[in-house]
């Protein structure tokens, strides 16, 4: 037995006519999550941690990803001066690396998911020729005021398999500290 109703048809249960893009549209949420497929980073730059951000310096983050991966939030927090985020696509490595701790955002992880894709910093890149395809500024203001402000990079963006660099940049005097903090979702 089948049935209709008037007025609901196809555009009313997918997102588009075209074969291949199209889905089924439904409530707002992410299976990623669900599945446990979801993490997140915090990375702390600061005198503490022994990171810290001198003069007209870098600090490199190299994401390593074997699977396809949604983009969803990248931030950045100084609590003093000013500092510029850019990601590349390419660059020669030096230096020695080492992994920076990745987080799962669902931490019951029921599907039993391992996250594939690594973070690691402490090296360096050679980035000439190459061009940043996304930057981040942030200023705080100045006098003896410290205050901590925050940028945002948060449409979602699928990334393909692969090797990225993203450079934190001291651009002002002195030392910068913050937090810069990415979270994905992978699609394996």
């Amino acid at each position: 037995m089948s049935y209709t109703i008037d007025g609901f048809g196809p555009s009313d249960l997918l997102t588009s006519p075209k074969d291949g893009t199209r889905r089924v549209k439904v409530d707002v949420g992410s299976s990623g999550f669900f599945e446990a497929r979801t993490f997140r980073i915090s990375y702390e730059f600061s005198t503490q941690n022994g990171n810290e951000i001198l003069n007209a310096a870098s600090r490199w983050l190299r994401i390593t990803s074997p699977v396809n991966f949604l983009l969803q939030r990248q931030e950045i927090g100084v609590d003093d001066g000013a500092v510029r985020v850019r990601i590349f696509r390419a660059g020669v490595e030096s230096g020695t690396w080492s992994p920076v701790n990745v987080a799962a955002t669902n931490l019951a992880n029921a599907a039993g998911y391992a996250g594939q894709i690594t973070i690691d910093d402490g090296g360096a890149v050679d980035t000439t020729g190459e061009i940043a395809v996304e930057t981040l500024r942030i200023r705080t203001a100045g006098s003896n005021r410290r205050t901590t402000i925050s940028a945002a990079a948060s449409d979602e963006r699928l990334i393909i398999p692969g090797t990225y660099y993203i450079q934190i940049e001291n651009i002002a005097a002195g030392i910068n500290e913050g937090v810069f903090t990415l979270g994905w979702e992978e699609l394996p």
